[in-house]
Formats: structure tokens, sequence, C-alpha cells
């Protein structure tokens, strides 16, 4: 992913989301060449590339995350199999770091199959995340109460898969979910509220992900999916002084 992103002043929760998609990863050495290709470091060719090593990164030495952040760690199948100690291993650092108050958190997420349809679910007050970087928009949907409010942002891409994204309480949630069209047909549609198809209000098919962005705070609640036209997707707070407020949905030019 390395990317740079400029640190908003007094801003203590803004963090980047780096994720680590290990679904072809199998062995120690593969995961190393994930970690310093996904995240932006520091004296990575100092990085020894090994547990310790990255022990000491997360504490501030070579191999460092550039900047305080969020590892997520996706689909470790692989790893489980075939390097099972390594991965326990790499949890007991998540663990650790995450008790000793470190600046960067790391998650391990094995979505599998849920009941509700959700086949992963991430949640963040604010971040930046490249994720989907490069995905290609073959639909979108804005899902709103009668009154106009829109409480969930569905983005269908390329390979039918689709992200649903809200704001709650300050909170962004996305989900990933695991059918083209699950998003029409979820129970809690209810009676009155409308799908929109956003994609062909807007032109929206064919644009190009770069990225999503978001933040969540009384004062400023929004989230933004960033398009590579200059376009951008964005569900932002009516009231963004209030955590409980409604959120709406707009396609701001670029």
């Amino acid at each position: 992913m390395g990317y740079g992103v400029k640190t908003p002043v007094d801003h203590s929760g803004w963090r980047p989301v780096y994720v680590l998609e290990c679904s072809q990863v199998a062995t120690q050495k593969e995961f190393w060449q994930l970690y310093l290709a996904r995240v932006p470091t520091v004296n990575a060719e100092f990085f020894g590339r090994n547990l310790d090593a990255f022990r000491d990164a997360i504490a501030g030495g070579p191999g460092r995350p550039g900047r305080p952040c969020f590892i997520e760690v996706l689909n470790t199948e692989k790893l489980q199999a075939k390097s099972p100690a390594f991965l326990e291993a790499l949890r007991e650092i998540g663990r650790d770091a995450k008790s000793e108050g470190s600046e960067v958190t790391i998650s391990f997420f094995q979505p599998g199959q849920m009941e509700n349809g959700f086949v992963g679910l991430y949640q963040h007050e604010s971040f930046i995340s490249e994720e989907l970087k490069g995905a290609v928009i073959h639909a979108a949907e804005a899902f709103e109460s009668p009154g106009g409010a829109c409480w969930r942002l569905c983005i269908g891409l390329e390979g039918e898969v689709w992200h649903a994204f809200y704001i709650s309480a300050g909170t962004t949630f996305w989900d990933s979910l695991d059918e083209p069209r699950q998003a029409d047909s979820r129970e809690d549609v209810g009676d009155g509220d409308v799908v929109r198809n956003i994609a062909e209000e807007h032109a929206l098919v064919g644009e190009v992900v770069t990225g999503v962005e978001a933040r969540g705070s009384e004062g400023e609640q929004w989230l933004e999916v960033r398009l590579g036209s200059g376009r951008r997707i964005r569900l932002e707070a009516i009231d963004p002084m209030d955590l409980d407020t409604e959120t709406l949905l707009r396609v701001l030019p670029a």
C-alpha cells in the first residue's frame, strides 16, 4: 500500500489502516514480504524479517510502521495450516502490543461465513485505507429511510463482491457481503425504505476506487469512497455534533 498521508492537527484518533490479505501466504518469508510491501516502514533495510525483529519493530525498532496505525491481518488459513506456531507468535505480539499501549494495533480477522450474510466486519473511528485501491465499481446503492436519510451505502465491485458502509455513534462500520445482491434482500430493510441505484444516477459504473477515508468524532463524522476521476462518494452526519444523528449521502464532483 505504501502511501503518504498527512496527520490532521489535534486528531489523535486518526490512524491509517494497512490490510495484510494473507490468503496466498503460507510461510514466514511470504508474510514478511507482504508486510514490507503493504506497510510503509522506517529503516526497512535493517529489518531482520523474523519474529524478534518484528517485536522490536512494533516497539520502535527498524522496520516499524512510519506512523501510528492499524494493521489488520486477514484470511490466514494457509499460515495456520503450514506455519501454526509462527501465526500464534504473531498473535501474541499483537496481544502484547495492545496490553502495552502501543501506537500500532494489530488485529487478526478470519471472516468465514456468518449467519447474517456478512463475511467480514471492520469498525474504526478514523482511518485511511487503500484496501480497495484499483477496484472497479459495477454497482452502487444507497439505502434510505422515508425521510431521505441514508443508513447504508453498498458498493458492488468487479468480481461480484459487495462492500457496505454506515456510520453509527461516530464510528464507521465496513462490511463485506457474500453475494452480489445480498444487500437488496437484507431483513433490516424496513417498510417505506428506498434503495436508490446511485451507480445509475451518478454514472459510477466503471469508476476506479482509489481509497476509503473516514473520520468519526463529535463535530466531524463522515466517510468517503474516493474515485479515480476525482469524485467522492460521501456519507456524512446531518448534525456532526450529535453522535446519534442520521446520515446523508452525496456524490461530490472532482
